[in-house]
């Protein structure tokens, strides 16, 4: 039987020299880190967006709004490996995003020092036994139990281990969380052309600032 050959792509958007990022690079001598994904968890993955309600997803069908908000959930986080056992921090708000939190890096921090830390870089505000269980801890099991009520048990049903991926938010999003615009508001809004200029003398920088929009 003959071998099975694929021709080459002429494209070079997945070109790893070009785009070293895709190997974890930031100079082209560097050696590749690809964080490792174990089958289990492509299988998820393909399983949350092939399938829904145990249906089969078209993704031919999905309206302006569909896939909106989908881009509204993905926007604003990074892609990051984590550096020690960690777990996901419930949002301050309603339609915050989650922020993962390294409790070993959480334990080495100085017990006085660790609420502001918290409230640094997950917004939550922790006081009363919270606040005293988190600076009493000794151990991750002892971080556990002092911020139960505060893990996201939907993101992180377990610790995460050391090595493994995990999404982290910027602070604009993990304090705001939407950003999607719905196309009502959209679809009323126009931008007003602005008149032809009769001078040569380019605009001023803060020109288009001065431009509105009306429904």
């Amino acid at each position: 039987m003959a071998a099975c050959a694929f021709l080459r792509s002429e494209g070079y958007l997945f070109d790893p020299d070009r785009y070293l990022f895709l190997e974890g690079r930031r100079q082209r001598t560097e050696e590749p880190f690809i964080p490792r994904v174990s089958d289990g968890v492509l299988y998820h993955v393909l399983s949350k967006l092939m399938v829904l309600d145990g249906e089969r997803l078209s993704y031919r069908t999905l309206a302006v709004e569909q896939i909106g908000s989908v881009y509204e959930t993905i926007m604003g986080f990074d892609l990051h490996v984590a550096a020690g056992r960690s777990i996901a921090i419930k949002p301050a708000k309603k339609h915050g995003a989650p922020a993962t939190v390294n409790l070993e890096g959480l334990l080495a921090i100085a017990p006085d020092k660790r609420q502001k830390w918290m409230a640094d870089n997950t917004d939550q505000k922790l006081t009363g036994a919270v606040a005293d269980a988190l600076r009493a801890a000794q151990s991750i099991d002892d971080l556990l139990a002092a911020l139960e009520r505060r893990i996201a048990r939907t993101v992180t049903p377990n610790v995460v281990t050391k090595g493994a991926m995990i999404f982290q938010p910027s602070g604009e999003r993990r304090r705001s969380g939407s950003h999607y615009t719905p196309s009502a508001l959209t679809s009323s809004t126009h931008a007003v052309r602005p008149a032809p200029r009769s001078s040569t003398k380019p605009p001023a920088p803060h020109a288009p600032c001065s431009l509105a929009t009306c429904a």
